[in-house]
């Protein structure tokens, strides 16, 4: 179990000061703190997810000598600190990360966690963005993430967050979450839980969260009971969620963190291009030279999400642009719509960025929502789309590009 202080009922001193800590002794934040820290939230409801950063794989390029191909997705260490600057400079300042991402590129220094961690000490910002980090509950992480010892039990969990932050820079990250729920974790769900906490507890992280959790693997609100014994709530849960899956959805998992007063984090908005009305049934390339990311079988039956991505664009940039009130006057791209769609089922996209177009893509997203007519037009659009493809979701990958 968790302890406070021993001795100490509030763990502040009668001058209103931390009391002294033996240096031999772990640091421990005080239960009565804890219960102080800020509410969480997330600037403008929208963060920017960084699984490209640092993977050769998804079009990174770390070699300085090399020049990336934009047009084929190519990106360096350069395009992501544009894309970095570029949300900060737009308040947009929660990031997303994990000790996975670009984990390839640690020993270059370039992993999704390093990179971040280089930005945010380069930054001229008045103050560092939030940081969301995740723990792998895996026994062999690989050696470059999690050392060679295997992971087991609550220790691994707030060992494995010291190394994040090492690779980070960072004294503590807003939220720590579990990357995914599994059954084979040495220890169990209990054990994982109880890591989380002591993490919190130490200072190391300001709250926890989970990812990929649902009734069909894990119940949120049994994760939430077993954090409760330690005094520590659930935050959020990131899940995945665009108008070309919204399994999220339909199988109550967001009904049941609405419920239960969990944040829920949208990944992969924009459904691996399929929700973005760019790779189409009519354009599979999406306006780019090459092949088709996608092959017409799987873009035929979103043809009515692409045309009401379209529909919507239009009607929303006429709308706003009649409102003298409106902050932004122009919109807008059916990435956006897209995007915003999300906002207004009250969740909260995190769009992959790597550069700093796509950076100002999604700052143009702010100042505006859609509205009901809008939303339900999108909502209509899934509908159809789901009966085109016989119930089910496109889930095909776009093939690898060529290079």
């Amino acid at each position: 179990m968790l302890k406070d202080v021993p001795g100490e009922d509030s763990g502040v001193g009668a001058s209103g000061e931390l009391p002294e800590w033996d240096a031999d002794t772990p640091f421990t934040i005080p239960k009565s703190l804890l219960s102080r820290v800020a509410k969480f939230e997330v600037p403008h409801e929208i963060g920017t997810g960084t699984l490209a950063w640092g993977d050769s794989e998804r079009g990174f390029i770390g070699d300085p000598k090399q020049r990336p191909k934009a047009a084929q997705g190519e990106f360096n260490p350069a395009d992501l600190q544009g894309a970095f600057e570029t949300m900060l400079e737009s308040g947009l300042a929660f990031f997303d990360t994990a000790e996975t991402y670009g984990s390839k590129s640690i020993k270059d220094g370039m992993s999704a966690e390093q990179l971040l961690g280089r930005f945010i000490q380069e930054s001229q910002a008045d103050a560092r963005p939030m940081v969301g980090a995740k723990y792998t509950p895996v026994l062999w992480p690989g050696a470059a993430v999690g050392g060679l010892l295997p992971r087991a039990g609550r220790r691994a969990v707030v060992k494995a967050l010291q190394r994040s932050l090492d690779r980070l820079g960072l004294a503590y990250v807003d939220l720590y979450s579990l990357h995914f729920p599994t059954g084979r974790y040495i220890g169990g769900l209990g054990a994982l839980a109880e890591g989380l906490a002591q993490a919190r507890e130490r200072g190391l992280c300001r709250h926890v969260g989970v990812c990929n959790m649902n009734g069909a693997q894990a119940s949120v609100r049994d994760f939430k009971e077993k954090l409760a014994k330690f005094d520590v709530p659930l935050i959020a849960n990131q899940i995945e969620y665009s108008l070309a899956d919204q399994t999220a959805a339909e199988d109550g998992t967001i009904a049941e963190c609405k419920r239960q007063g969990i944040l829920v984090f949208a990944h992969t908005p924009l459904g691996r291009g399929l929700a973005t009305g760019v790779n189409t049934a009519s354009d599979p390339t999406g306006g780019r030279p090459g092949a088709p990311r996608y092959v017409f079988r799987d873009l035929e039956p979103l043809l009515p999400v692409h045309q009401a991505l379209a529909a919507v664009a239009t009607m929303a940039s006429s709308r706003l642009s009649q409102d003298e009130s409106a902050p932004i006057r122009k919109v807008t791209t059916t990435q956006q719509i897209s995007i915003n769609y999300i906002r207004a089922k009250g969740l909260v996209p995190l769009p992959g960025i790597t550069n700093r177009k796509q950076a100002l893509e999604v700052a143009g997203c702010l100042g505006w929502r859609l509205n009901g007519e809008e939303v339900e037009m999108l909502d209509d659009a899934y509908q159809q789309y789901k009966a085109k493809a016989g119930g089910a979701v496109v889930k095909r990958s776009p093939p690898p590009q060529r290079r």
